[in-house]
This record gives structure tokens, C-alpha cells and sequence, in this order.
């Protein structure tokens, strides 16, 4: 069973964020907010969100909206297609303008859609919100990327670390080469963490992740769980940097 207002109580901690909410929330107008598992946690955060209107977010509900907020950001959930909205939650500004105008800008520019958005809409889109729990959080544009270039239509987060790693090597290759040549871009904003130079080094320290030989297998070896993750964690900020670079481009 999860409480999670006694989880906030016993979790927040001076340097964070939600500190801020520690003082503020209105403990005695809070019941304690009891849950099953995370599962029934989220159902009923997409059912707060999807019966909030201008005239009754009242204090409770927003406090109720941070207390949500803060459990599922402690414990490495995203919401993929808003992957900000648990960093810093804002209950007075954030929840309205999130009901309002986040959900109808990103309907309006996903679907093209020219027309005022209705109640119906908004529901439809809170309803069918991925939040996920993942260690490694791709974008929603990249993880599609990713989807098309995968075999079995996978998502990054249902992939295991070696998988993980083949994908990133492919999604290098598909954003960068264009008629068998590879692009390069100017990363000088990025203080020389990432450059075409280490970029080619990268893919190349993964290409054991790509074929089946044995020789592949046996250097797949030599990587601990350790060295994987952060080559997963530098993988991601190559693919994200590449895509925005491209956005701005093109």
C-alpha cells in the first residue's frame, strides 16, 4: 500500500524542489491519500486531471496534484509525451496551464489540428498519456526513431541494456547517414563533450552490440553493467543532441 502523503513527509529533502511545498500544503485539509500500487496511483492521477475545470481546482486538489507529482518523480517516472511535468511542478500555475494549455498546444501540433480543442479531446489525450518508469528517458520523437528502426517494434524502455545499446548505435546511423555518407554538424555548443570525431569512436566501441559473431559476443564481455549504463546515458545525449541539431537545420 502506498500513502502518499506520509511518503512526502518522509522522502522530501531540504535541497530539492518540493521542499518549497513542505510548509505550504495545507496538511489538515489533506486526508492520506492511499493507493494499492503504483498502477492504481496513476489511473487515479489521469482521473484528477481529467475532471479538473477552471472552477474547481480547489487547494486540496492542487495539493493533492504535488503529492502525485512527488512520488512518481522520486520514483523515476516520466510522463513521455511531457517529460518536464514532475521536475517542477508549479500546483497554483503549472496544473491549470497544463490542463489547459500544454494538453491543447500538444494536440494542436501532433495532430495538425486547426480547430478549438473540446473537453472531449483533452480527456481522450490525459486518458492515453504514457508514464513510465525508466532510467533512461528518451524523448517522445526519439523513441519512435527508435520503435521504426526496431525490429520487434520495441520501446526503449521495454528493451534489455545490450538491446539498448545495438538501438542507439542504429539510431546514430540512421540520423546521420544520408546517401552513405555521415553527416556532420557543428557541436561547439556543447563545450566539446560530444564532436563528429567521438561520435565515430562511439559507434565503432558499439558495433559488438550489432552482430551475433563470436568474436562480437566475446567483446560484449568486456563491458560490465556499470560501463553499459553510462555508455546508454552518453548514447542518449548523443541521439537527443543530434536530433535537435537536425531540428534546427532543417
Amino acid at each position: 500500500m502506498i500513502n502518499i502523503t506520509d511518503y512526502f513527509k518522509e522522502n522530501v529533502e531540504n535541497n530539492d524542489y518540493y521542499n518549497y511545498y513542505f510548509s505550504v500544503l495545507k496538511y489538515d485539509n489533506i486526508k492520506d491519500y492511499i493507493y494499492y500500487d503504483d498502477k492504481q496511483l496513476i489511473e487515479e492521477f489521469k482521473e484528477l486531471l481529467c475532471t479538473l475545470n477552471d472552477k474547481n481546482i480547489t487547494l486540496r486538489l492542487q495539493d493533492k496534484f504535488i503529492l502525485i507529482c512527488f512520488y512518481l518523480q522520486n520514483n523515476d517516472y516520466k510522463v513521455k509525451q511531457f517529460p518536464k511535468l514532475f521536475e517542477r511542478p508549479d500546483s497554483k500555475k503549472s496544473l491549470p496551464e497544463f490542463i489547459y494549455k500544454d494538453i491543447q498546444n500538444y494536440i494542436i501540433k501532433k495532430y495538425k489540428y486547426i480547430n478549438n480543442v473540446t473537453w472531449k479531446e483533452r480527456r481522450e489525450l490525459i486518458n492515453s498519456l504514457e508514464i513510465i518508469k525508466e532510467r533512461y528517458f528518451v524523448s517522445e520523437e526519439i523513441d519512435t526513431i527508435i520503435k521504426n528502426i526496431s525490429t520487434r517494434n520495441a520501446a526503449f524502455y521495454n528493451m534489455e541494456q545490450n538491446e539498448k545499446l545495438e538501438c542507439i548505435c542504429n539510431v546514430i546511423e540512421n540520423l546521420l547517414k544520408k546517401d552513405g555518407k555521415f553527416k556532420k554538424y557543428m557541436y561547439s555548443n556543447h563545450l566539446d563533450i560530444i564532436n563528429d570525431e567521438k561520435i565515430r569512436k562511439y559507434r565503432n566501441n558499439l558495433e559488438c552490440f550489432r552482430h551475433s559473431t563470436q568474436e562480437a559476443l566475446e567483446e560484449r564481455k568486456l563491458y560490465n553493467d556499470f560501463e553499459k549504463d553510462m555508455l546508454i546515458r552518453f548514447g542518449i545525449f548523443i541521439i537527443e543532441t543530434i536530433h535537435i541539431k537536425q531540428q534546427n537545420y532543417f
